[in-house]
């Protein structure tokens, strides 16, 4: 901890997350506020792996505007130590805030469209993230009136591959079907993941949400049944586009990022 407590003082608390406790931070040189999560090792191997592979994964992608900034890591005999640009709050924050009304059309995609372009970065340096969910996703200026910065995080379980990976990786709702098949994958994982988010920014909870098992969850994302009706037309034909099974059928990111203008031109036919 004296590399980090040299360079950086250490404030107070202000989120957990699975594995550590985040605090607000600053920058002694440059008197930047930062954020600095501390994940204790406890003698579990999985914490030393994931960091390592983090680390393995930031060090080799240059900054990007929807990539989070991770200034400093370090290890000491107990514990695991980030230092990144802190943010205001994640994306599921942001989601769920009382004050969050339904999204107007054009909301929910600004989002996708930000998340898509860290995305597109990701797989053009040969990485697929593997655990795009709200809780990844960081998010800076939500007022009415401000255009979020929208940065993704947390790459413990990312992979420098695209295609024929394999492995058990992901969150409950977001996880693609070929994963739960158990069959080879590619990088089109995280688009399936950025189509649950988009819904899930229209309705404040993912598709295949249940109150029941893990099993019960992948039991309908196999089935892929999905209520439509709860998403405004334009927002559920692109929804749909992305959350097909197979992946060959998935719409490529720049299609994604395409998508605001088709629902202009859509409204514009109905004028």
């Amino acid at each position: 901890m004296e590399n980090i407590t040299r360079r950086f003082e250490i404030g107070n608390w202000i989120a957990s997350g699975s594995f550590g406790k985040i605090y607000k931070g600053k920058d002694k040189k440059t008197k930047e506020t930062i954020a600095i999560k501390i994940v204790p090792k406890s003698g579990c191997k999985k914490h030393e792996v994931v960091w390592q592979n983090e680390w393995n994964t930031l060090s080799r992608l240059s900054p990007h505007p929807n990539i989070v900034e991770v200034i400093q890591l370090e290890s000491d005999e107990i514990s695991l130590y980030y230092v990144f640009e802190l943010m205001d709050e994640d994306l599921f924050q942001t989601i769920n805030r009382k004050d969050n009304e339904k999204a107007k059309l054009g909301d929910p995609l600004y989002y996708v469209k930000e998340i898509a372009k860290g995305i597109q970065y990701m797989h053009k340096n040969g990485v697929t993230h593997r655990d795009i969910k709200p809780e990844n996703i960081l998010v800076k200026g939500t007022g009415p009136e401000t255009k979020s910065i929208v940065k993704i995080t947390d790459f413990g379980h990312s992979i420098f591959q695209l295609e024929n990976i394999t492995g058990f990786i992901g969150s409950t709702f977001y996880v693609a079907r070929e994963i739960l098949e158990k069959i080879p994958y590619n990088y089109t994982v995280d688009i399936w993941a950025l189509g649950i988010l988009y819904y899930e920014l229209i309705t404040k909870f993912p598709p295949f949400y249940n109150d029941g098992s893990d099993n019960e969850v992948y039991k309908k994302i196999i089935a892929n049944k999905v209520d439509y009706t709860l998403v405004p037309k334009q927002h559920a034909n692109n929804i749909r586009r992305i959350l097909q099974p197979s992946p060959i059928l998935r719409p490529s990111l720049e299609e994604i990022l395409s998508f605001d203008s088709e629902i202009k031109r859509s409204l514009e036919k109905v004028k």
